[in-house]
């Protein structure tokens, strides 16, 4: 999860574009994490080695 402040908001015509400051994230539970990259949605994986 990520808890955000609005640092700004922009028109952008039929909706608003929202920039956000960030001020706390942490992890949920077990599943991976769902990443939003290149138009598709894809999960991360986790380090096997946190250490590293």
């Amino acid at each position: 999860w990520v808890d955000c402040r609005v640092w700004a908001s922009y028109d952008g015509g039929d909706h608003r574009i929202i920039v956000g400051e960030v001020v706390d994230m942490g992890l949920g539970g077990q599943e991976d994490p769902l990443v939003y990259f290149r138009s598709a949605y894809t999960n991360a994986v986790r380090p096997t080695d946190p250490g590293r």
